[in-house]
Protein backbone atom coordinates (compact mmCIF):
# COMPACT_ATOMS: atom_id res chain seq x y z
CA UNK A 1 0.00 0.00 0.00
CA UNK A 2 2.81 2.41 0.85
CA UNK A 3 4.56 1.72 -2.46
CA UNK A 4 1.37 2.36 -4.36
CA UNK A 5 0.65 5.58 -2.47
CA UNK A 6 4.12 6.86 -3.26
CA UNK A 7 3.85 5.86 -6.93
CA UNK A 8 7.57 4.86 -7.07
CA UNK A 9 7.35 4.00 -10.76
CA UNK A 10 6.96 7.73 -11.50
CA UNK A 11 8.99 9.15 -8.63
CA UNK A 12 11.55 10.90 -10.82
CA UNK A 13 8.91 12.17 -13.24
CA UNK A 14 6.86 13.65 -10.42
CA UNK A 15 9.74 14.96 -8.33
CA UNK A 16 8.42 18.52 -8.40
CA UNK A 17 5.07 17.51 -6.99
CA UNK A 18 6.92 16.46 -3.85
CA UNK A 19 7.07 20.20 -3.18
CA UNK A 20 3.32 20.58 -3.53
CA UNK A 21 2.27 23.15 -6.12
CA UNK A 22 5.13 25.56 -5.60
CA UNK A 23 6.29 25.33 -9.21
CA UNK A 24 2.97 26.85 -10.35
CA UNK A 25 3.56 29.96 -8.25
CA UNK A 26 7.33 30.29 -8.66
CA UNK A 27 7.13 32.22 -11.98
CA UNK A 28 5.19 35.05 -10.35
CA UNK A 29 7.97 35.55 -7.79
CA UNK A 30 10.49 35.67 -10.64
CA UNK A 31 8.69 38.23 -12.77
CA UNK A 32 11.40 40.78 -11.97
CA UNK A 33 14.29 38.30 -12.29
CA UNK A 34 17.12 38.64 -11.32
CA UNK A 35 15.20 40.13 -8.42
CA UNK A 36 13.18 37.73 -6.28
CA UNK A 37 9.74 38.81 -5.17
CA UNK A 38 9.11 36.33 -2.38
CA UNK A 39 9.48 32.81 -1.07
CA UNK A 40 7.46 29.60 -1.22
CA UNK A 41 6.96 26.74 1.20
CA UNK A 42 4.96 23.54 0.79
CA UNK A 43 2.72 22.34 3.61
CA UNK A 44 0.14 19.53 3.72
CA UNK A 45 -2.84 20.68 1.65
CA UNK A 46 -1.37 24.16 1.23
CA UNK A 47 1.27 26.25 -0.51
CA UNK A 48 2.49 29.16 1.61
CA UNK A 49 3.56 32.26 -0.29
CA UNK A 50 5.49 35.09 1.36
CA UNK A 51 5.84 38.29 -0.62
CA UNK A 52 8.83 40.48 0.14
CA UNK A 53 8.11 44.13 0.83
CA UNK A 54 10.56 44.94 -1.95
CA UNK A 55 12.03 42.41 -4.43
CA UNK A 56 15.63 41.57 -3.60
CA UNK A 57 18.53 40.68 -5.95
CA UNK A 58 18.66 36.94 -6.29
CA UNK A 59 22.43 36.67 -6.52
CA UNK A 60 25.51 38.94 -6.72
CA UNK A 61 26.64 40.40 -9.98
CA UNK A 62 30.03 38.69 -9.81
CA UNK A 63 30.67 35.00 -10.42
CA UNK A 64 29.04 32.89 -7.77
CA UNK A 65 31.80 30.28 -7.81
CA UNK A 66 34.98 29.37 -9.67
CA UNK A 67 33.14 27.11 -12.10
CA UNK A 68 31.56 30.19 -13.67
CA UNK A 69 35.01 31.26 -14.87
CA UNK A 70 35.06 28.28 -17.23
CA UNK A 71 31.84 29.24 -19.00
CA UNK A 72 32.55 29.67 -22.74
CA UNK A 73 31.95 33.11 -24.26
CA UNK A 74 29.00 31.97 -26.39
CA UNK A 75 27.10 31.06 -23.23
CA UNK A 76 26.78 34.69 -22.30
CA UNK A 77 27.53 36.53 -19.09
CA UNK A 78 25.72 38.32 -16.31
CA UNK A 79 23.88 41.29 -17.85
CA UNK A 80 22.57 43.55 -15.13
CA UNK A 81 22.98 46.75 -17.09
CA UNK A 82 19.67 48.00 -18.45
CA UNK A 83 17.58 45.90 -16.06
CA UNK A 84 15.26 48.28 -14.28
CA UNK A 85 14.71 47.95 -10.54
CA UNK A 86 11.17 46.70 -9.81
CA UNK A 87 8.75 49.52 -9.07
CA UNK A 88 5.42 47.79 -8.37
CA UNK A 89 4.41 48.26 -4.74
CA UNK A 90 3.45 45.47 -2.38
CA UNK A 91 -0.29 46.16 -2.68
CA UNK A 92 -0.17 45.79 -6.45
CA UNK A 93 1.84 42.58 -6.20
CA UNK A 94 -0.71 41.18 -3.76
CA UNK A 95 -3.47 41.94 -6.24
CA UNK A 96 -1.51 40.19 -9.01
CA UNK A 97 -0.97 37.21 -6.72
CA UNK A 98 -4.71 36.90 -6.06
CA UNK A 99 -5.40 36.93 -9.79
CA UNK A 100 -2.64 34.38 -10.42
CA UNK A 101 -3.89 32.09 -7.64
CA UNK A 102 -7.44 32.17 -8.99
CA UNK A 103 -6.23 31.22 -12.47
CA UNK A 104 -3.97 28.44 -11.18
CA UNK A 105 -6.93 27.13 -9.17
CA UNK A 106 -9.10 26.91 -12.29
CA UNK A 107 -6.29 25.37 -14.33
CA UNK A 108 -5.61 22.65 -11.76
CA UNK A 109 -9.33 22.03 -11.30
CA UNK A 110 -9.59 21.31 -15.02
CA UNK A 111 -6.45 19.14 -15.04
CA UNK A 112 -7.68 17.09 -12.06
CA UNK A 113 -11.17 16.51 -13.50
CA UNK A 114 -11.21 12.87 -14.73
CA UNK A 115 -14.18 13.47 -17.00
CA UNK A 116 -11.94 15.57 -19.26
CA UNK A 117 -9.42 12.78 -19.84
CA UNK A 118 -11.24 10.15 -21.86
CA UNK A 119 -10.57 8.05 -24.92
CA UNK A 120 -12.59 8.20 -28.16
CA UNK A 121 -15.30 6.07 -26.57
CA UNK A 122 -15.71 8.46 -23.66
CA UNK A 123 -14.03 6.11 -21.18
CA UNK A 124 -11.70 7.59 -18.58
CA UNK A 125 -8.06 6.98 -19.51
CA UNK A 126 -5.68 7.68 -16.60
CA UNK A 127 -2.62 7.68 -18.87
CA UNK A 128 -4.03 10.71 -20.70
CA UNK A 129 -4.55 12.60 -17.47
CA UNK A 130 -1.11 11.65 -16.20
CA UNK A 131 0.50 12.79 -19.45
CA UNK A 132 -1.29 16.15 -19.42
CA UNK A 133 -0.40 16.77 -15.77
CA UNK A 134 3.28 15.98 -16.32
CA UNK A 135 3.49 18.10 -19.46
CA UNK A 136 1.86 21.06 -17.76
CA UNK A 137 4.16 20.72 -14.77
CA UNK A 138 7.17 20.59 -17.08
CA UNK A 139 5.98 23.77 -18.81
CA UNK A 140 6.02 25.68 -15.53
CA UNK A 141 9.32 24.20 -14.39
CA UNK A 142 10.97 25.06 -17.73
CA UNK A 143 9.62 28.61 -17.49
CA UNK A 144 11.15 28.94 -14.02
CA UNK A 145 14.51 27.76 -15.37
CA UNK A 146 14.34 30.37 -18.13
CA UNK A 147 13.67 33.08 -15.56
CA UNK A 148 16.36 31.98 -13.13
CA UNK A 149 19.03 32.11 -15.86
CA UNK A 150 18.12 35.60 -17.02
CA UNK A 151 21.45 37.15 -16.00
CA UNK A 152 23.52 33.98 -16.10
CA UNK A 153 23.34 32.15 -19.41
CA UNK A 154 21.56 33.45 -22.50
CA UNK A 155 22.54 30.38 -24.52
CA UNK A 156 20.86 27.88 -22.19
CA UNK A 157 17.81 30.14 -21.92
CA UNK A 158 17.34 29.85 -25.67
CA UNK A 159 17.74 26.07 -25.54
CA UNK A 160 15.09 25.99 -22.81
CA UNK A 161 12.80 28.09 -25.01
CA UNK A 162 12.98 25.33 -27.62
CA UNK A 163 12.01 22.79 -24.94
CA UNK A 164 9.13 25.03 -23.89
CA UNK A 165 7.82 25.30 -27.46
CA UNK A 166 7.98 21.52 -27.81
CA UNK A 167 5.93 21.14 -24.63
CA UNK A 168 3.31 23.59 -25.92
CA UNK A 169 2.98 21.49 -29.04
CA UNK A 170 2.60 18.41 -26.85
CA UNK A 171 -0.39 20.05 -25.17
CA UNK A 172 -1.97 20.75 -28.54
CA UNK A 173 -1.42 24.51 -28.32
CA UNK A 174 0.20 24.83 -31.71
CA UNK A 175 3.49 24.16 -33.46
CA UNK A 176 6.48 26.45 -34.01
CA UNK A 177 4.92 28.11 -37.03
CA UNK A 178 1.83 29.12 -35.11
CA UNK A 179 3.46 30.00 -31.81
CA UNK A 180 6.26 32.04 -33.37
CA UNK A 181 4.02 33.95 -35.73
CA UNK A 182 4.27 37.54 -34.59
CA UNK A 183 1.14 38.38 -36.57
CA UNK A 184 -0.95 35.69 -34.86
CA UNK A 185 0.45 35.78 -31.34
CA UNK A 186 0.72 39.54 -30.95
CA UNK A 187 -2.86 39.93 -32.13
CA UNK A 188 -3.95 37.40 -29.48
CA UNK A 189 -1.99 39.33 -26.85
CA UNK A 190 -3.60 42.64 -27.84
CA UNK A 191 -7.06 41.09 -27.59
CA UNK A 192 -6.29 39.35 -24.30
CA UNK A 193 -5.05 42.55 -22.66
CA UNK A 194 -8.51 44.02 -23.13
CA UNK A 195 -10.00 41.31 -20.89
CA UNK A 196 -7.31 41.24 -18.19
CA UNK A 197 -7.58 43.32 -15.01
CA UNK A 198 -5.83 46.64 -15.55
CA UNK A 199 -3.06 46.02 -13.03
CA UNK A 200 -2.40 42.55 -14.46
CA UNK A 201 -2.12 43.94 -17.99
CA UNK A 202 0.14 46.77 -16.84
CA UNK A 203 2.41 44.44 -14.87
CA UNK A 204 2.99 41.85 -17.58
CA UNK A 205 2.98 44.13 -20.61
CA UNK A 206 6.63 45.32 -20.42
CA UNK A 207 8.18 41.85 -20.40
CA UNK A 208 5.74 40.34 -22.94
CA UNK A 209 5.97 43.32 -25.29
CA UNK A 210 9.76 43.16 -25.04
CA UNK A 211 9.68 39.48 -25.99
CA UNK A 212 7.46 40.19 -29.00
CA UNK A 213 9.87 42.93 -30.08
CA UNK A 214 12.71 40.39 -29.84
CA UNK A 215 10.68 37.95 -31.95
CA UNK A 216 10.19 40.59 -34.62
CA UNK A 217 13.90 41.47 -34.55
CA UNK A 218 14.65 37.99 -35.85
CA UNK A 219 13.61 39.31 -39.26
CA UNK A 220 16.57 41.68 -39.40
CA UNK A 221 18.87 38.67 -39.22
CA UNK A 222 17.85 37.60 -42.72
CA UNK A 223 20.66 39.62 -44.19
CA UNK A 224 20.79 38.81 -47.89
CA UNK A 225 18.88 41.23 -50.12
CA UNK A 226 19.52 38.83 -53.01
CA UNK A 227 17.36 36.25 -51.21
CA UNK A 228 14.32 38.53 -51.03
CA UNK A 229 11.46 38.86 -53.49
CA UNK A 230 9.94 42.23 -54.48
CA UNK A 231 7.20 41.42 -51.93
CA UNK A 232 9.86 41.09 -49.20
CA UNK A 233 9.46 37.33 -48.96
CA UNK A 234 12.45 35.11 -48.29
CA UNK A 235 13.67 32.75 -51.01
CA UNK A 236 14.43 29.33 -49.56
CA UNK A 237 15.85 26.37 -51.47
CA UNK A 238 13.70 23.29 -51.87
CA UNK A 239 14.59 20.02 -50.18
CA UNK A 240 15.59 18.62 -53.56
CA UNK A 241 18.16 21.41 -53.92
CA UNK A 242 16.57 22.47 -57.22
CA UNK A 243 14.68 25.75 -57.25
CA UNK A 244 13.50 28.10 -54.52
CA UNK A 245 10.22 28.87 -52.77
CA UNK A 246 9.13 32.31 -51.52
CA UNK A 247 8.33 32.25 -47.79
CA UNK A 248 6.78 35.09 -45.79
CA UNK A 249 9.05 36.46 -43.08
CA UNK A 250 6.42 35.58 -40.48
CA UNK A 251 6.66 31.95 -41.53
CA UNK A 252 10.40 31.98 -42.22
CA UNK A 253 11.06 33.23 -38.70
CA UNK A 254 9.38 30.19 -37.16
CA UNK A 255 10.99 27.76 -39.60
CA UNK A 256 14.42 29.19 -38.86
CA UNK A 257 13.96 28.82 -35.10
CA UNK A 258 12.82 25.25 -35.73
CA UNK A 259 16.07 24.60 -37.62
CA UNK A 260 18.03 26.01 -34.69
CA UNK A 261 16.08 23.75 -32.37
CA UNK A 262 16.91 20.71 -34.48
CA UNK A 263 20.56 21.74 -34.58
CA UNK A 264 20.80 21.16 -30.83
CA UNK A 265 20.80 17.47 -31.76
CA UNK A 266 23.66 17.89 -34.23
CA UNK A 267 24.32 19.45 -37.64
CA UNK A 268 25.13 16.30 -39.62
CA UNK A 269 21.54 15.70 -40.75
CA UNK A 270 20.96 19.41 -41.36
CA UNK A 271 23.97 19.50 -43.67
CA UNK A 272 22.22 17.03 -45.99
CA UNK A 273 19.06 19.11 -46.30
CA UNK A 274 19.35 22.04 -48.75
CA UNK A 275 16.26 23.69 -47.29
CA UNK A 276 17.68 23.76 -43.75
CA UNK A 277 21.05 24.95 -45.04
CA UNK A 278 19.28 27.72 -46.89
CA UNK A 279 17.76 28.99 -43.63
CA UNK A 280 21.11 28.82 -41.86
CA UNK A 281 22.95 30.57 -44.68
CA UNK A 282 20.42 33.39 -44.83
CA UNK A 283 20.47 34.36 -41.14
CA UNK A 284 23.12 35.82 -38.85
CA UNK A 285 22.08 33.39 -36.05
CA UNK A 286 21.80 36.27 -33.60
CA UNK A 287 18.78 35.98 -31.30
CA UNK A 288 17.86 38.78 -28.95
CA UNK A 289 18.38 37.89 -25.29
CA UNK A 290 14.76 38.82 -24.53
CA UNK A 291 13.36 36.19 -26.90
CA UNK A 292 13.10 33.47 -24.19
CA UNK A 293 10.83 35.81 -22.23
CA UNK A 294 8.12 34.64 -24.63
CA UNK A 295 7.48 31.97 -21.98
CA UNK A 296 5.61 34.70 -20.08
CA UNK A 297 3.17 35.18 -22.94
CA UNK A 298 2.38 31.49 -23.13
CA UNK A 299 1.93 31.19 -19.35
CA UNK A 300 -0.52 34.10 -19.33
CA UNK A 301 -2.26 32.59 -22.33
CA UNK A 302 -2.67 29.24 -20.54
CA UNK A 303 -3.85 30.82 -17.31
CA UNK A 304 -6.31 33.10 -19.07
CA UNK A 305 -7.91 30.26 -21.00
CA UNK A 306 -7.04 26.76 -19.71
CA UNK A 307 -9.61 25.30 -22.08
CA UNK A 308 -7.31 26.22 -24.97
CA UNK A 309 -5.34 23.08 -24.19
CA UNK A 310 -6.74 20.72 -26.78
CA UNK A 311 -7.28 17.83 -24.37
CA UNK A 312 -9.81 19.98 -22.54
CA UNK A 313 -11.93 20.81 -25.55
CA UNK A 314 -10.07 23.80 -26.91
CA UNK A 315 -9.03 24.20 -30.53
CA UNK A 316 -6.06 22.01 -31.38
CA UNK A 317 -3.21 24.03 -32.81
CA UNK A 318 -2.07 23.44 -36.37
Amino acid sequence: ANDFAGFPAARALMANLASGFTMYFSPLLLLDSPWVGGALAARPNATIIQLLTEPQPGRPRAWTDQLDSFKPPYAGSAIWSGLATPIENLETREQILRWWASRISELLWIVSDPTRHVDRNGVYEPSIQFGVALTLERIFVTAVEVMCLKTKDEFIRKILLFDFLDLLQGLGMGNYERNLSHTTQHELWVLLKQTLPENVSRTFSPIIDGAFDALLQLDSGFWSAASRTPNNELLIRRKTGIGQDPISLDRARAQYVRVLRNSTHGFSDLANNPRNLSYLANHTAELDNKLPDLVWWYLIRILSNPMEISRFGGTRGN
